[in-house]
């Protein structure tokens, strides 16, 4: 139901018919490993050395195993949004994504809120109020759709600065943040517009 990828392996949430659980395999797809079967794995992140995702077997709790299958945790008593189980496909990153050590998550338990969490402080701080439904996260913005709301937003979380970028109608959106654009195209010709 969800597959990620980095420079050595394919991690893989496979649903098993009771639960959904965790596994690792090499990019040719050989050697598997069972890295979590025993809890209810949803919505999979990652960042250089851990995986970061919901437990549906503990009230939708943030947890990380690293990459080996080592070290596993409850990230703190902070819960995300969740699928119902009749999802064909996830993609966890529309709720939750780490960034300069944070974790920013769309908190659950209030009203579905950005927050980010720092893994190293253990602080925990409302970045968003707004009632966020996906998300995506490009370099140190975010961007976002409010439910019930028409139209995409950005925050970026360094300067705190807020627009509105589109208020078009749509369920749902992707940044390409690997396009680049040439700048000549951006710049206008006044004498071709007189």
């Amino acid at each position: 139901t969800e597959i990620l990828a980095d420079d050595n392996s394919v991690y893989v949430v496979k649903n098993n018919g009771t639960k959904k659980i965790l596994l690792k395999y090499d990019k040719d797809g050989k050697n598997k490993v069972d890295i979590k079967n025993d809890i209810n794995v949803s919505y999979v992140i990652q960042d250089k050395d851990n995986l970061y995702f919901v437990n549906k077997s503990d009230k939708n709790k943030i947890y990380k195993i690293s990459k080996s299958g080592e070290n596993y945790e409850k990230v703190s008593d902070i819960s995300t949004t969740s699928d119902n189980g009749n999802l064909k496909e996830i993609d966890g990153s529309k709720y939750m994504f780490i960034n300069n050590n944070k974790l920013y998550y769309v908190n659950a338990n209030e009203k579905n809120s950005l927050y980010s969490f720092d893994l190293n402080s253990k602080e925990n701080t409302k970045v968003i109020s707004s009632d966020v439904e996906i998300l995506q996260n490009v370099d140190n913005t975010v961007y976002y759709k409010v439910k019930g709301e028409m139209g995409v937003y950005l925050f970026n979380y360094e300067t705190n600065f807020t627009s509105q970028i589109t208020s078009r109608k749509l369920k749902e959106f992707v940044v390409d943040k690997y396009e680049e654009i040439d700048p000549s195209i951006l710049k206008l010709d006044k004498e071709k517009l007189r």
